[in-house]
């Protein structure tokens, strides 16, 4: 899998390319992109998420919202909210990541 935003140039060749036989693009790329956020996002960090900031997670980045999930516990100190570890990437892109859950999110390591 290749971003076409990345490719600079290309050259058409003669040989034509079939498909694997079986292949269904719409079975093959949710898998696709768990895999590349699984090997991408591979630091933790400690959060609090509140029911808002998991609807946002689970719309912007599914497969972190899928690996919070599973370690989400109820926080007894905010109803609604939960304590988790949440997968991010390196930390200049960390900030980033955790600023677009905003108010709903509270980073505690």
């Amino acid at each position: 899998t290749w971003r076409v935003g990345a490719i600079r140039a290309l050259q058409p060749l003669a040989q034509r390319v079939h498909r694997p036989a079986g292949f269904v693009l719409a079975d093959h790329w949710p898998r696709a992109v768990a895999d590349f956020e699984a090997r991408l996002m591979d630091g933790r960090a400690t959060v609090r998420l509140s029911e808002e900031g998991f609807r946002i997670l689970r719309a912007v980045q599914p497969a972190a919202a899928e690996a919070a999930q599973r370690s989400a516990r109820p926080d007894p100190s905010r109803a609604g909210w939960v304590e988790t570890e949440l997968p991010i990437e390196a930390e200049p892109y960390a900030a980033r990541q955790l600023l677009r859950l905003g108010t709903e999110v509270e980073v505690l390591a």
